[in-house]
């Protein structure tokens, strides 16, 4: 009976073995044949590189037959976008960027992400380009550079108010440019109008993009795109990959929690209001010590703004000026400069929020609305210390010995110069220049060590 039993465990160990290792081919099997999906949907920053970057490591370790990024997306950092170029660029298995639904654009950073993707495409109805850097502060892109005149465009063809440009904006473009046409020669797409997007600020249409050898199809879905891919040949790290998407699987890559946190914390206007609550925390606390709260809260504050402040093109001219304005600010309630400071305070406080963060991207600068905001915040909250302060300051003191001064009392005996009254419950001695009789009641003139200078009270009468 034992013997029985004891082989019934040992075949049912055995088929469980086999059972399992068959169900471990097949989810192998199947994340290796499968085509994983990356959706981006913002604007290019932190947020969106973690959650390329986590959602390719994940596809290439599973050894992913195609990655479809589907973009749509205004644009964003350069930094940012660069990294994300590099992702793709040296990912293990064929990137294949998607514009995608109809109405999307591959605006800006975007454009770089197409042009350094292995297969792209791109939605009827969809758009790329647009690709000039921003001036800080300007929502128009910028002039056409000299380098414009090598495009087949003469000076005489650009317009008459076309400001010149800057040595460092020229640097920007160039560098962009040759950025650029590197990824071009990389997936043999059209240089010359990559060029065009970031030089004259061109945007084409997807009709336009597949005529001109920016993209490689015109894809109304997904469904069509794989259609499109089956049987392509590309290559990959040097390697001839022959894609067959007929019949795979598509796993979507969603982004995890890491995601909405950067999103939220890179806001460059959460950022700001992060910083300036933790400035005026650590303040509030060094005011009023023993305080706890305004201290705690205004340092987590400032770490979560300083993390944030790590992961954006931070100007630090801007922050100390920043931080500079807030302590004039807080110094006038404290040093009669007769406005000087609180005057001084503001502009540092204004010009280091609007030149905070170094970007030329309007969507990761600080809003002009949050920094009126704040300073109007700012001013009625400093305001209102200020006038608690000077206020204080008139109060009579009614502690300690000045606290004497003003109170009546009445005399306990008579005397010439030296003699006791009774004030406040207590019996002190006092002098006075002129004689007091018992009873009669006195003011307090001066306090003179432990004696009290007094005068008859002329308004009141003897008890």
């Amino acid at each position: 009976m034992f013997g029985i039993t004891r082989k019934f465990i040992c075949r049912l160990v055995m088929m469980l073995v086999v059972l399992l290792s068959t169900a471990v081919f097949n989810i192998q099997a199947v994340t290796k044949s499968a085509i994983y999906l990356v959706n981006i949907d913002a604007a290019i920053g932190p947020a969106s590189y973690d959650y390329l970057k986590v959602s390719l490591e994940k596809a290439n370790s599973r050894n992913a037959h195609l990655i479809i990024v589907k973009l749509d997306t205004p644009g964003g950092l350069a930094s940012s976008m660069r990294e994300m170029t590099q992702l793709i660029l040296n990912s293990k298995a064929p990137v294949a960027v998607y514009v995608a639904p109809s109405g999307a654009n591959a605006a800006s950073a975007g454009a770089f992400l197409v042009y350094a993707a292995h297969v792209a495409s791109m939605a009827p109805g969809t758009n790329i380009g647009a690709a000039s850097p921003l001036p800080i502060g300007s929502d128009t892109p910028l002039p056409n550079t000299p380098s414009d005149g090598e495009n087949g465009t003469s000076d005489a063809d650009k317009p008459a108010d076309s400001s010149p440009v800057s040595t460092a904006q020229t640097k920007i473009i160039e560098d962009l440019t040759a950025y650029m046409r590197s990824l071009a020669e990389v997936n043999q797409r059209n240089a010359e109008l990559g060029v065009e997007m970031i030089t004259k600020g061109s945007s084409f249409s997807a009709q336009e993009a597949l005529k001109n050898g920016i993209i490689n199809f015109i894809s109304p879905d997904l469904k069509a795109l794989l259609k499109q891919l089956h049987g392509y040949k590309l290559t990959v790290a040097g390697k001839p990959i022959t894609l067959s998407t007929s019949g795979k699987q598509i796993i979507p890559l969603e982004p995890n929690w890491r995601y909405d946190f950067l999103s939220i914390i890179t806001n460059p206007n959460v950022t700001y209001i992060l910083l300036i609550a933790g400035i005026y925390g650590v303040l509030f606390e060094l005011y009023s010590p023993g305080a706890l709260f305004p201290g705690i809260l205004g340092a987590i504050c400032l770490i979560l703004a300083g993390y944030g402040l790590h992961l954006l093109p931070l100007n630090y001219a801007g922050l100390f000026l920043l931080i500079l304005g807030i302590i004039l600010i807080v110094a006038e309630t404290f040093v009669t400069s007769y406005g000087l400071f609180g005057i001084g305070g503001f502009i540092a406080f204004i010009v280091g929020s609007v030149f905070l963060l170094d970007t030329l991207y309007p969507v990761y600068s600080v809003s002009k609305v949050i920094i009126g905001v704040m300073a109007i915040l700012s001013a009625t909250i400093l305001s209102i210390i200020a006038n608690f302060v000077v206020n204080s300051l008139r109060q009579r003191q009614i502690t300690g010995s000045g606290g004497m001064i003003g109170k009546r009392g009445i005399a306990v005996t008579d005397f010439q110069e030296t003699g006791q009254i009774e004030c406040d419950g207590s019996v002190f001695t006092a002098t006075a220049a002129t004689p007091i009789k018992s009873r009669q009641r006195v003011i307090v003139t001066e306090v003179r060590g432990i004696k009290l200078v007094v005068k008859p009270d002329n308004e009141s009468r003897s008890l």
